[in-house]
Order: C-alpha cells, then sequence, then structure tokens
C-alpha cells in the first residue's frame, strides 16, 4: 500500500492517492484517518487493485482562510482530534459507519485552550488520553486529558517547538520530539529567526500521568552513530545540535525510530532506558560523480555537471 500527497496548496484541502494490495480492513482504518476535515481521497487504479471511492467528509468551513496541520485517531477508531492551523482549540469528532459503510462524523464540544498556553503544534491520541503540545512563554506546555474533556496533567519543558506526539503502543508513555534546526552557512534551515541560538533536536518521555508523573528528556549522543555511512551536520555543528527529529515509529522490539529527516538517518530509542542507543545514517551522495551532476548557477541556462562535495 503506498499513500501519496499530491496537492496541499488549496486552503488546507489534500488530495491523497491510495494504491494497495491489502484486505478492505486495514484500509477502512486508513480511511478514518485520511477523511478527516477536508482531506478527500482520490479513487486511483493500478493493475492489482480496486478503485477507492470517498466514503465520508469532514469540513472545518474555514476554506481558504486556513488548513488542517495535524490529526489524531484514537487506536479503536471512534475519536478524532483535528488541530486547525488558525485556532488554539482542537476540534473533536466522532466517527462512525452507517449500514453501507459511509462514514458518520459527529461534532462533539471542542477541546478549549486557555489563550495563555499559546499555539497548539501537535496532538496524540491513546484509548484514554489526548496530549497536546503548546508554544508557551517560558517553554513547552504538554496537557493531557481524557477524552471525556477532564484535564489529567500539565508539564511544562524546556523548547522551542514539538514537532510530534505519540503514545506509545500500550498507552502508558508519550513521547514527544522538540525541534532542531540544521545550521547551513551559519544559518538554520526552518523556522527558526536568525537571532535566536540554534536549538538542539531532543526527545521527551512522560509517564505516569498525573501529580507524579514521571519526564525524561534526552538529546542524540554522538557516540550513538554508527559506523560506515556520513551522518549529514551543519556548518561547526555536533551531531545532538545538528539533530533534527520528526517523525515516529514503533516497533515490535521495545524501541522508537524517530525519523531525522535533513540528517538523512533513523535514530532508535529504547523504551526502557529512554536513551537514543544508535543513530543509523542512510548516506549522502557524492556530487562530483557526473551522474549525480547539478545545476547551480542561476543564468537561465541549464548546465548539469558534478559539483565538488556532498550531501
Amino acid at each position: 500500500m503506498t499513500v501519496r500527497i499530491l496537492d496541499r496548496s488549496f486552503g488546507g484541502i489534500a488530495r491523497v492517492r491510495v494504491n494497495y494490495t491489502q484486505t478492505r480492513t486495514p484500509i477502512k482504518y486508513l480511511l478514518q484517518v485520511l477523511l478527516i476535515s477536508g482531506l478527500s481521497l482520490i479513487p486511483a487504479l493500478s493493475a492489482s487493485a480496486d478503485i477507492l471511492t470517498p466514503i465520508g467528509r469532514y469540513e472545518t468551513g474555514k476554506y481558504f482562510q486556513s488548513a488542517v496541520e495535524k490529526i489524531a485517531v484514537t487506536p479503536n477508531g471512534e475519536m478524532v482530534y483535528v488541530l486547525d492551523a488558525s485556532e488554539l482549540d482542537v476540534d473533536r469528532l466522532g466517527l462512525s459507519f452507517d449500514a453501507r459503510g459511509r462514514a458518520l462524523f459527529n461534532e462533539l464540544p471542542i477541546v478549549k485552550a486557555s489563550r495563555s498556553f499559546g499555539a497548539p503544534t501537535a496532538i496524540a491520541a491513546s484509548e484514554e488520553h489526548l496530549a497536546v503540545s503548546h508554544q508557551a512563554d517560558n517553554g513547552i506546555l504538554i496537557r493531557i486529558s481524557t477524552h471525556g474533556g477532564q484535564e489529567v496533567s500539565r508539564t511544562l519543558i524546556d523548547g522551542d517547538y514539538v514537532v510530534e506526539l505519540a503514545f506509545t503502543p500500550n498507552g502508558d508513555q508519550l513521547l514527544g520530539l522538540i525541534q532542531g534546526e540544521l545550521l547551513v552557512g551559519g544559518s538554520p534551515i526552518g523556522d527558526t529567526p536568525l537571532d535566536k541560538e540554534d536549538p538542539e533536536g531532543q526527545i521527551f518521555l512522560l509517564s505516569n500521568f498525573g501529580p507524579q508523573q514521571n519526564l525524561t528528556v534526552t538529546n542524540f549522543p554522538e557516540t550513538s552513530v554508527q559506523a560506515g555511512k556520513d551522518f549529514r551536520l551543519g556548518d561547526g555543528e555536533t551531531i545532538s545540535a545538528a539533530a533534527e527529529p520528526e517523525q515516529i515509529a514503533f516497533g515490535s522490539d521495545n524501541n522508537a525510530y524517530i525519523s531525522l529527516t535533513k540528517n538523512n538517518a533513523i535514530a532508535r530509542l529504547n523504551l526502557e532506558t529512554a536513551n537514543v542507543d544508535a543513530i543509523i545514517p542512510l548516506g549522502t551522495k557524492d556530487f562530483s560523480d557526473p551522474a549525480h551532476g547539478v545545476d547551480l548557477i542561476a543564468d537561465g541556462v541549464a548546465k548539469i555537471e558534478g559539483a565538488p562535495f556532498q550531501a
């Protein structure tokens, strides 16, 4: 099964092509995830696949005003949360299917947030809890609540921006990624202002949600990089400063795997020790090889040739 985002430029509406060869059971759950707030399924035909047709749609009513940035779905697929770029609150939807298999969205009371919390940046849902991260004036605020809206805990963490939240498969821990930036030419690639210190990418783990909860924050140590391939660093940076985590996946081996997108690498986090015990670089490309030539001169003339660097 492959999912390709074809276009995200039309006022928050995404067009998604899905080619699949699996059974309809996992596809039904995929539809639960994608058919949220203006996300449209565009039917696609492949040699070994049926044609998928849309089964439901939910719209925020803010066409060309804002965009859906994050969604979270409970493991049972019955509750969906939508993070809108222009709102502090989180939309909450009940999701069910009628006898004909069409998705039915039931708008529930929103998850309200105080303006003092700052803009929400990421959300995650487990069987019992919802987690939302906010950019606060003095750090990062993590709020955990029940699906009924009762707040369980608030945690303030040093840092600028959470790019991803995810509950572990058993729901006992919350994993979060704090944004880092890769420096090129002395300037960060991303949203960090030029007059602000380059932040380190970090990971945090929350457990025992409530008044006595545990918080562990870890970074990406130099010793964790596996030999054999180059790890992409910025100018004069260490690995811990250059690491820029983006996405989370959980393995069956009690590890979490974290993509370091701009570093072209994968980090492995041991969930028992809360330590990064391996970073696997995916290598660099040698642009001095004519087969990997590039055109670096903006002169209106196409000239593909080798260049003396790797990236």
